[in-house]
């Protein structure tokens, strides 16, 4: 009887739980799809410490870095082209160079690099 009741308390601990990590999942999933890098941050490391060796949280933190990387990288090039818009040759060659620094083999900032070359030829 004792191991019985046992086997259900140590049941009861293991739903509590899943119950724990699905609701800072789920937290964290929130805020990742606010873009609030820091608080989905701050999340995966308090899940971290709560939930060592996790898996779910590991992927967490794999999603927030390649989406800010992501919405990083679409704020760059976004004023990389619109400086070349704005036929601003100066300021869109010195963000396409940092693009390019900052964001190594993205191919995207290589193919504007050649257009701010084409339109600086005409």
């Amino acid at each position: 009887l004792k191991a019985a009741a046992e086997r259900i308390r140590e049941n009861l601990r293991a739903s509590e739980k899943q119950r724990t990590l699905a609701a800072v999942v789920q937290a964290i999933e929130q805020a990742l799809g606010r873009q609030d890098w820091d608080t989905a941050h701050a999340q995966i490391e308090q899940a971290r410490r709560a939930h060592p060796g996790e898996g779910a949280i590991d992927r967490l933190a794999s999603r927030l870095e390649q989406e800010r990387r992501s919405a990083e990288l679409n704020v760059r090039l976004s004023a990389a082209r619109q400086r070349l818009i704005a036929e601003d040759f100066v300021a869109a060659r010195e963000l396409i160079e940092r693009g390019l620094r900052d964001f190594p083999g993205e191919q995207k900032f290589a193919a504007l690099a050649e257009e701010l070359g084409r339109k600086q030829q005409k």
